[in-house]
């Protein structure tokens, strides 16, 4: 089973931070993260997958939850991040794999947004919605 580790990311403006994938013509959103390499933590290949796919500069991740997608064989482990700055993104998501039929792009949403788009996976979908729900309450507080 592939590991990877993906970020719920409150933007300084409460929103949150997602990729639209536009992919043989079907569009959807994902939160951001990826893959953990050999000899890397959860947290370690986080933070390396925000660089590279949205260029997120975060305080601590704090750990939300756990998901096993038996489907894709993946096991994630999902963090709720505060984003305090953003550069321009490094990986190969810009440079190599951003054509006509694979379209990549970087959205902040509003809670509201967020409950009417196609989020993948649909399965956790609410769960991240009532964790940034949350996160953005105890933000404010």
């Amino acid at each position: 089973m592939r590991k990877s580790a993906r970020a719920i990311i409150i933007t300084k403006e409460n929103k949150l931070l997602l990729m639209k994938r536009t992919k043989q013509g079907e569009t959807y959103y994902v939160t951001i993260g990826g893959g953990i390499d050999k000899g890397e933590t959860s947290e370690q290949a986080l933070l390396r997958e925000l660089k590279e796919e949205s260029g997120s500069i975060v305080e601590k991740p704090k750990f939300a939850f756990h998901y096993d997608d038996i489907a894709k064989q993946n096991s994630v482990d999902f963090f709720v991040c505060t984003e305090i700055e953003r550069r321009d993104p490094v990986g190969t998501e810009w440079t190599k794999w951003n054509t006509p039929d694979n379209q990549y792009k970087l959205v902040e949403m509003s809670v509201d947004e967020v409950a009417n788009i196609p989020l993948k996976p649909d399965k956790i979908k609410n769960r991240i919605i009532d964790i940034f729900k949350n996160s953005i309450v105890d933000k404010l507080t």
